[in-house]
Order: structure tokens, then sequence, then C-alpha cells
């Protein structure tokens, strides 16, 4: 996986905010099965790209079971991010439609829907500094995983997301699922929780994607510019 800083020395922790799902390759569905075995044409096609094929996909499936009977994965490439033949596990918490605004986040957006994105972040920072705690914890020091998403274009609702490299998936997986779905953490956050959130934080995005308004607190690009 190319490596991108993950985080910045001191006390903050990179959060990536990105229309994720719209720069990746699902080579399953949720449940572990292999796209593309309906024989669509243009499924097909995108998994040539990725260089994996049916038998390739099961083979590194087959460890992971436990971890797709929860139904919160997949297995996914992502082309700018990764070369043919790599993969990760693509771990999902989506937001419920009650708690993220009803426009997608884009270049395009007025100021009232910029500022209600600005919320939205500032309200799940609580809950993406603890995955990104809990990936700190399973990967080494610069390790691109380190750094969740913030997804913004997923097909549904906007989501977390940890990239889990396969050859920690395994042994891991549990420790950010939990980080996840089972953290703890008090609901809706406290105001106090979201500021001192936030002043762990620095937001990662693509310019070219994503309004800087939109960003609540510290950021920085993909690229490294402020």
């Amino acid at each position: 996986m190319t490596q991108v800083a993950s985080a910045v020395p001191g006390n903050h922790l990179d959060i990536g905010v990105h229309p994720l799902c719209s720069d990746t390759i699902f080579l399953t569905d949720r449940w572990g099965e292999p796209r593309g075995a309906d024989g669509d044409l243009e499924v097909a096609e995108s998994l040539a790209e990725t260089g994996f094929e049916r038998a390739r996909i099961e083979e590194v499936v087959e460890p992971l079971s436990e971890a797709f009977s929860t139904e919160s994965c997949f297995l996914a490439h992502l082309p700018s991010r990764m070369s043919p033949g790599e993969a990760a596990l693509f771990v999902e918490f989506e937001f419920a439609e009650e708690w993220q605004p009803a426009d997608d986040l884009h270049l395009e957006l007025d100021a009232a829907e910029i500022a209600a994105w600005r919320a939205c972040l500032a309200f799940h920072a609580p809950a993406l500094r603890h995955v990104a705690l809990a990936l700190h914890r399973v990967l080494p020091e610069d390790h691109a995983g380190r750094m969740p998403f913030l997804d913004t274009s997923a097909i549904y609702n906007a989501s977390i997301v940890a990239l889990l490299p396969l050859d920690v998936a395994s042994n891991d997986f549990w420790a950010v699922h939990d980080a996840m779905f089972h953290n703890g953490l008090p609901f809706p956050p406290s105001h106090h929780a979201r500021l001192g959130a936030l002043n762990e934080l620095r937001w990662r995005y693509d310019p070219a994607a994503t309004p800087r308004a939109a960003l609540p607190s510290t950021c920085l690009s993909f690229d490294g510019e402020e």
C-alpha cells in the first residue's frame, strides 16, 4: 500500500475526509462472496485491473470468514493508493441518516450545507478519534492504514472506514471492529468530548473533491499542502 503519513508529531491523529467509495473497487460483497460471479462484464472489467482473479479472492477471504460474518467489511482495492495485486479489508461503520446532512459533501455546496457538514464532522470527532487510536495500536508507525477515513461517497450514508492491511486483518480485525461498533462512548457526544477530540485530530483531504471550509479544525491536503 502506498505510504501516506498517518499522524503528525505530537498529539494529532490524521483523519481522511474523502469520497472513498468512488475510488474503490470492491472485490467481494459484505458476506465475502467474490463479485463478478454472475458474469457482469462491467464488474469483470473493473476487477481485471486489480490483479485479482476469483481463486485469489477466495484464498484471501477464507481466513477472514469470522470478519465477514459481521457484515461490516469488504475486500477492496483502491487503484489510486494500491498497486495491482494489493488489497485491504474495508471495515465500515455507516452513520444513521439523522446524524448526517441530507446532501453529499462536494465542492458545489452552498454555505449553509458546508456548515452542516462541518458540524457533522465535529459531532463524529470522538468516534473517529477512537478508531484512529485503535489503528495506531495495531499498526506500525507511519503505516498508511493508521489513518481512518470519513467516507463521503457511501452508497447510502456517510461512514467511518478503516483500511486494514491483509497481513494484520486476521489478528487485528476485532480490535478495530469493536472500536467502531462496541466502543462504549457516550452518544450523542458531549460538547466537551467533541472539542477535546477536535484538538487531537488533523483532517486530510483532496481540495479537488472536498471543500476546505467543511473541515472543522486543523487540516492538510493529502499532498501535504496547508
